[in-house]
């Protein structure tokens, strides 16, 4: 297959995404149950034409909490590295309000920023090395304490960013790395423990991509329905 034909096969799947997509980047030509580097996004605003490149929400420690175009250049004459495999939700409903309160908290965050030149609304502050460190201690099930912070984002936080969000109130260790914004948002949309025990029953302040990834594969209310 030939270069051009590559791109517009990658096109093609790239128009097909739809709001509340979580997005998974890994190695090519590895095992997305195995692979060592993942970044976690989820599609905020599907493309409306075929000249425009979706929209994401995902935190980079160098932005923090975002809103941008889908880091995905086509116009190179060579072959990615990188791949996203792409996770859907079973229901319509629950992933078009996750997408829409991602929105809420980007646009309310006290510290977004608007860049038009390359469209990205971004909130830094929120994604630091210290926020990072609880993820990676403890287990990322959902119990007690997941639960009740689940709650506490049902309750809350469909018309404000959580507090891990907001800078300067998010305090040291509190979890927030690329993993915790699809768990968060789709928590949030659920609002109900119900669907949340349906749909996204894992610690958002605990969970690394790979215990993301490995919970998806395992919900059958979850899909991987495509790859580019």
């Amino acid at each position: 297959m030939g270069t051009a034909t590559k791109k517009m096969d990658t096109l093609k799947k790239i128009f097909t995404l739809c709001k509340g997509d979580i997005l998974v980047r890994h190695g090519k030509d590895q095992d997305i149950t195995k692979a060592l580097n993942f970044h976690i996004a989820v599609v905020a605003q599907p493309a409306l034409t075929q000249n425009r490149i979706p929209a994401i929400f995902d935190m980079v420690r160098s932005l923090g909490f975002s809103k941008r175009l889908l880091p995905c250049d086509l116009t190179v004459e060579k072959e990615f590295t990188d791949v996203w495999s792409v996770f859907r939700l079973n229901d319509e409903m629950i992933p078009a309000k996750a997408a829409s309160i991602g929105h809420i908290w980007v646009c309310m965050n006290e510290s977004a920023k608007y860049v038009h030149s390359v469209g990205r609304t971004s909130a830094r502050g929120t994604y630091s090395v210290s926020s990072t460190v609880s993820s990676f201690f403890g287990d990322a099930c959902f119990g007690a304490k997941a639960l009740s912070y689940a709650e506490y984002l049902c309750a809350n936080c469909t018309e404000q960013p959580p507090a891990e969000l907001q800078s300067g109130h998010s305090g040291w260790f509190s979890g927030t790395i690329c993993t915790y914004l699809p768990i968060a948002l789709y928590q949030t949309a659920c609002r109900s423990t119900a669907l949340i025990h349906n749909y996204m029953a894992i610690d958002a302040r605990r969970a690394l991509p790979k215990d993301l990834v490995n919970y998806l594969n395992g919900n059958p209310n979850w899909a991987i329905v495509d790859q580019f």
